[in-house]
């Protein structure tokens, strides 16, 4: 006789995910900054580390989440406020002896960007190489690679990912300008070497 063998379908029908909030489409960038990233920069001034991540589908607004329209001080993003904050919140707990130390880092198609770095010694960027996935790299294009790592406590960090002191307020939102302007150039060049569909 003949016998049938039937196929069981492991796959969940409907996925649950736990949320601590969702903002309204219409939200201000004061309310998302207030909601998701004002906590967060009072827990690192007392002491805990915290990260803000925008991540989402081409077009979602994560450029405009993070870093907002330029030229328009009201829409500015949560990377700026953010910064404001710190600076804000050192000058009320009265830490006039406190350093700031801004590094920024973008990941694209599996690449870590160094968004702050100088030139290497061969004059290429450092963001040219740096993927998350260093077997399927061909060839390095940098002198330094940069590295997600963690320590023996559990603490996570970049290697070699350029961090640059700022003084003031003003000065870490010039390395943020900085880092947006790198950022633009960077992604460009990535996305003409990118193997992704559009």
């Amino acid at each position: 006789g003949s016998s049938k063998r039937g196929v069981i379908d492991h796959m969940a029908d409907a996925w649950d995910f736990p949320l601590d909030g969702i903002l309204p489409e219409d939200s201000s960038q004061q309310q998302v900054f207030a909601e998701t990233t004002a906590p967060v920069v009072t827990s690192l001034l007392d002491g805990y580390n915290g990260t803000v991540l925008a991540y989402g589908q081409t077009g979602a607004g994560k450029t405009f989440t993070m870093f907002g329209p330029s030229g328009d001080f009201d829409q500015r993003g949560i990377c700026s406020r953010a910064i404001s904050e710190v600076f804000h919140q050192l000058s009320r707990r009265r830490l006039s002896d406190a350093t700031v130390h801004l590094s920024a880092l973008e990941i694209y198609n599996e690449c870590i960007v160094d968004m702050l770095s100088e030139p290497g010694e061969d004059g290429r960027p450092r963001w040219e190489a740096s993927t998350l996935d260093e077997s399927s790299r061909s060839t390095p294009m940098a002198t330094e690679d940069l590295a997600i790592r963690e320590e023996k406590d559990g603490t996570t960090f970049v290697k070699d990912l350029t961090l640059v002191p700022a003084a003031s307020e003003d000065e870490a939102l010039g390395l943020l300008f900085d880092a947006q302007t790198s950022r633009s150039i960077a992604t460009h060049s990535m996305n003409a070497r990118s193997s992704r569909s559009h």
